[in-house]
């Protein structure tokens, strides 16, 4: 995981205790009567919420709604987040977001706050240039249901309740959602990327929001529109047959109880092959219904390689990486023994990737050096060089590496200093490169893809941007449509796309994303 998504993990994590501290708090406050709900949920639009109290107005769904949880189809969970009005009574407010727990379609009544479902949360994001700070002091804000009822159907539902803050307040809710219907289905209609889905298994207990849900995505391969493949890092793989994503399988059983032995890479040829591989140098092969068990490349690996890398251009060839330099190939059959790739003069470090076109064209990364492999041997290393402008000693440190084509390659990364790096490649030399100086966009790229030399798609820390085979975009954010903090996609650990049209990526907490260009 990267040092940002650990960040932002720690802030939801933070908040989250924060969260159930207040609620404890608000369940010693002597709630007073709040006499009778503004209204039936029946008078209410879809996807609008009516507060009356010690705040009082309309809320609505703001440009970036969504429900990033499914509700009942999807652990009994829902957000519905980016919720804006003319509310008065708390002020500095940027936006409001409702939480709500049910395990089962039904109508259900909200006991005094003892912690049971159903719950419900109206949460407060005050405006703020610093997160954590905004989000502490918002905590204080939030409202926390303790009468009333609330009526959940699969993606749809009401609530009709009384709600109670830490200090004391109470406010009368009265709302409907449906997260089927065109208002919040606005920002995943249309082109561009759709709403996080929570995807990958929590294997710590159970229970509302991203707190518990500690899987993070490390890779994901979509060969065509309608097949993707990703793995997780407890070991799970899972796969998208174009409309959903199946449930994990757990194809490395030790890398949950081992941090050093985790999946860190995938490549399928085709929706019948792919290889998965883990820093341990294991690796699993997918024929289209089921995983093998794990081949060890190199048996003399006792201690987890510093990373890992697979790709597989065809279901006949297949070219592996690891951090200790070594290389691996697969003929159809069988996989090649151990051997390094130029050791005397490519350094060891910290990432090692590779990304190939075809059997006799691939291209290896490892932070600022690059060989390339002609179908039977590795080229000496080049050195990626340094964006114009950049301070000396400022290397670029490439996380993640695409070639669609001998005479195509980009690669993504970092300089340090929070400067998003890319850099592209003609099959014979490097670009200047390019640094990305934003406060508000990638600052980073962990994910990149490029199905063809006329474009890529490359992910970062809150952004991405688009390569149109002369050019790279202006960084864009991510809708905030996509969860909690951390989620949305704000990282993304990885990208694939098939197309110019399709690209699928996966980030950090078991989240995924599609988009459509």
């Amino acid at each position: 995981m990267t040092a940002g998504v650990k960040w932002r993990d720690r802030v939801v994590r933070s908040v989250a205790g924060m969260a159930l501290c207040a609620a404890t708090m608000v369940a010693a406050i002597a709630v007073q009567p709040a006499g009778a709900l503004v209204a039936s949920t029946k008078n209410v639009a879809v996807n609008s919420y009516r507060l009356s109290g010690a705040v009082s107005g309309t809320l609505l769904d703001g440009p970036n709604a969504g429900c990033p949880y499914g509700g009942i189809n999807n652990g009994g969970f829902v957000e519905l987040n980016d919720l804006v009005g003319s509310v008065s009574g708390i002020s500095g407010v940027a936006s409001w977001s409702l939480d709500v727990t049910v395990k089962k379609n039904g109508t259900y009544s909200f006991q005094s706050l003892t912690g049971r479902t159903p719950t419900a949360i109206l949460s407060v994001d005050l405006k703020g240039k610093n997160i954590t700070k905004s989000i502490e002091k918002g905590v204080q804000d939030n409202f926390f249901a303790h009468g009333g009822t609330v009526t959940v159907k699969g993606e749809a539902g009401s609530i009709n309740a009384s709600m109670s803050q830490i200090g004391g307040k109470t406010l009368k809710i009265v709302a409907r959602w449906d997260c089927g219907a065109p208002a919040a289905q606005a920002a995943v209609s249309g082109h561009g990327w759709k709403l996080a889905t929570l995807v990958a298994s929590n294997k710590e207990g159970s229970g509302p929001g991203i707190a518990t849900h500690t899987a993070d995505f490390s890779s994901v391969s979509c060969p065509t529109t309608g097949f993707c493949a990703a793995v997780d890092d407890t070991g799970d793989a899972f796969t998208w047959n174009g409309k959903v994503w199946s449930k994990g399988v757990d194809i490395d059983s030790t890398a949950e109880s081992n941090m050093n032995d985790q999946l860190a890479s995938i490549s399928c040829a085709s929706s019948s092959f792919c290889i998965a591989g883990d820093d341990l140098s294991d690796v699993y092969t997918f024929n289209g219904s089921t995983w093998s068990a794990g081949d060890q490349l190199n048996p003399s690996d006792s201690s987890a390689s510093v990373s890992f890398s697979v790709s597989c251009p065809t279901t006949s060839f297949c070219m592996a990486v690891d951090g200790n330099v070594n290389y691996y190939t697969y003929n159809g059959t069988s996989w090649s023994q151990s051997q390094v790739i130029n050791s005397s003069t490519l350094n060891p470090t910290t990432i090692g990737e590779v990304s190939c076109a075809n059997p006799i064209f691939c291209e290896a990364v490892y932070n600022d050096q690059s060989v390339t492999y002609n179908g039977s041997a590795w080229s000496t290393p080049q050195t990626l060089s340094l964006p114009p402008g950049s301070k000396s000693g400022s290397n670029p440190e490439v996380s993640v590496v695409s070639c669609p084509a001998a005479t195509f390659c980009a690669v993504g990364g970092t300089t340090g200093a929070n400067v998003a790096y890319l850099n592209t490649f003609n099959g014979t030399s490097w670009s200047k490169g390019l640094a990305l100086t934003t406060n508000l966009g990638p600052q980073s790229f962990a994910a990149l893809s490029c199905p063809t030399p006329s474009f890529c798609m490359a992910g970062g820390l809150d952004g991405w941007v688009t390569y149109n085979g002369a050019s790279w975009s202006k960084p864009q954010t991510f809708a905030n449509a996509g969860g909690p903090v951390g989620t949305g996609p704000l990282y993304a650990n990885s990208i694939s796309c098939p197309s110019m049209r399709f690209c699928q990526e996966v980030e950090a907490n078991g989240y995924a994303d599609s988009w459509t260009g």
